[in-house]
């Protein structure tokens, strides 16, 4: 089973929570040197980009280095979904993918994904939980700090 650096689950009721603690987590990585992902909505990344440039972050930078890189959670849910069911196979893939492209150039790690977010908000408790166990038990996960987002209902 995979232990982290660090796992933090942001509980919201506004979306704006939600960015704030993304924007504190990513600025915080890039600051350090660490690469970022961000798996997560279109309307998230650009809350998040614009309130890491207003806050002095040059984030087109960070995407050029590929410090900074944005992947789609609805694509990765589509990938890592077998009949409606999560398929830990293909999410270990999928996510190992990710990381192993961060990796090759920065050691530390950053993820915020919105994956059990999604699926928590259409109703799909179980699937939501079951993505968490799955990130719980990721291997090689020591040098990843996670912030995962849920909603408050």
């Amino acid at each position: 089973m995979g232990e982290f650096s660090d796992h933090t689950v942001q509980l919201y009721q506004d979306e704006a929570d939600v960015v704030d603690a993304l924007e504190r987590f990513s600025a915080g990585g890039l600051a350090v040197g660490q690469a970022v992902v961000v798996i997560g909505t279109q309307p998230r990344w650009h809350a998040l980009t614009a309130r890491l440039r207003a806050g002095g972050v040059d984030t087109h930078a960070a995407l050029l280095r590929g410090q900074l890189r944005p992947f789609g959670a609805r694509v990765i849910l589509s990938s890592c979904m077998s009949h409606g069911v999560p398929d830990r196979l293909a999410f270990n893939e999928a996510i190992g993918g990710i990381f192993g492209l961060m990796r090759m150039r920065y050691p530390g790690l950053r993820v915020f994904t919105g994956l059990s977010d999604i699926l928590w908000s259409e109703g799909k408790r179980e699937a939501a939980e079951t993505i968490e166990r799955f990130w719980n038990a990721l291997p090689d996960s020591s040098s990843l700090s996670l912030l995962c987002a849920c909603p408050l209902d």
